[in-house]
């Protein structure tokens, strides 16, 4: 696939993916008390954390829509879907929702940086490499 069209297909990505967290955290912002939400958050346990997890998931969305932010972004969208499946998998939620946002998420930036995984894999390497060459660590 040429760039630009990669490019161009990693913007939808990001744009309807990052609209959907805004809009889930938004659904949650102005949830009534009987609502599916507040029902939800109330079986899981969860229903005093709603509104601040709410603003929580906004933020994440707002970091991930702005460019300038987007890996920061993926970053804390990708460790808060870890825990929204986790809680799904404790109380035997929908895995669906979570899993395709982090799918979503990882396929636009991979689209648009091909060698991050290479990269990734290179700086973990050196970490290593200088964490077991400081003195007291033994191989």
């Amino acid at each position: 696939m040429e760039s630009a069209r990669k490019e161009s297909l990693a913007k939808w990505i990001v744009a309807i993916t990052g609209t959907w967290v805004a809009g889930d955290a938004l659904t949650k912002l102005f949830a009534t008390p009987i609502s599916e939400v507040t029902d939800v958050f109330q079986a899981y346990g969860l229903l005093d954390w709603m509104i601040f997890l709410a603003w929580a998931e906004l933020f994440v969305a707002l970091l991930y829509l702005r460019s300038e932010s987007r890996l920061t972004g993926y970053i804390t969208l990708m460790l808060g879907m870890a825990g929204v499946t986790a809680i799904h998998l404790a109380n035997g939620g929908n895995l669906l929702e979570p899993i395709a946002v982090m799918t979503a998420a990882t396929a636009a930036l991979l689209l648009r940086e091909p060698e991050l995984p290479e990269h990734l894999v290179d700086e973990i390497k050196k970490t290593l490499h200088h964490v077991s060459a400081r003195k007291g660590f033994d191989h």
